[in-house]
């Protein structure tokens, strides 16, 4: 049996002011294998989003530990962490978040070239996922000439260009209408199976939720299997 390629061991997170603590995730602990989709639902406010952050370096646990592959991530210093965060993970988020001043291949290409692969070897990496989206006759389209599931097209190729180990989905057919919202659900679920990635996503769309393989809610700060 491999690995488990994340593993969350009693995590909680607090947010403290000087009126009051304000508790955001408390004890959450699960583990995923590789070449597992897991989707978390809850309602607005309940952490979803900052259970993403926490996973992906992005904000600190106020205890408990995250391991995503060999990695610690509380013991990485700001250096690791942009390094974790570009090399063994692909975000996509509810907005795109797309640079408008590069075309969607650009785009796609942009964590490539951060992470130092040549050029010559990130174009034809980009092209491909350019393709598999169906965005090949708009690879040369700025992000304001394209279509909003187009540019949730060329994110999510965006987050797979680096071949993550990890990828993150924040509501990322939360700004769609239902047509684009099931093409990019197709498009992301059947890209990440071909790829045996593994996928945390967080929802509120329960037909997009019921895909995973692992589904878990999140109320009051507790995570629960459902």
């Amino acid at each position: 049996m491999t690995d488990p390629i994340l593993v969350l061991e009693r995590v909680s997170k607090t947010y403290s002011s000087s009126s009051e603590d304000l508790e955001i995730l408390r004890n959450v602990s699960f583990s995923l294998p590789g070449a597992c989709i897991a989707a978390v639902t809850g309602e607005s406010g309940c952490g979803k989003s900052t259970l993403l952050n926490l996973i992906g370096g992005l904000d600190a646990p106020s205890s408990g530990s995250i391991r995503v592959g060999a990695r610690e991530i509380g013991g990485l210093d700001e250096e690791s962490l942009t390094g974790y965060r570009r090399n063994f993970l692909g975000f996509i988020f509810q907005f795109h978040f797309l640079l408008k001043e590069f075309t969607a291949l650009e785009n796609v290409m942009m964590p490539a070239l951060i992470a130092g692969v040549p050029r010559r070897e990130a174009l034809p990496r980009a092209e491909a996922l350019v393709e598999r989206v169906g965005l090949r006759d708009r690879r040369n389209h700025y992000p304001g000439m394209l279509s909003g599931g187009e540019r949730q097209r060329a994110a999510v190729a965006r987050a797979l260009v680096n071949d993550p180990l990890l990828i993150l989905a924040d509501e990322p057919t939360g700004n769609l209408d239902e047509g684009n919202s099931r093409v990019i659900e197709e498009l992301l679920f059947s890209l990440v199976r071909e790829r045996g990635k593994t996928l945390v996503l967080v929802t509120h769309d329960m037909a997009l939720a019921a895909r995973g393989d692992l589904r878990f809610l999140l109320h009051r700060g507790e995570l629960s299997r459902i």
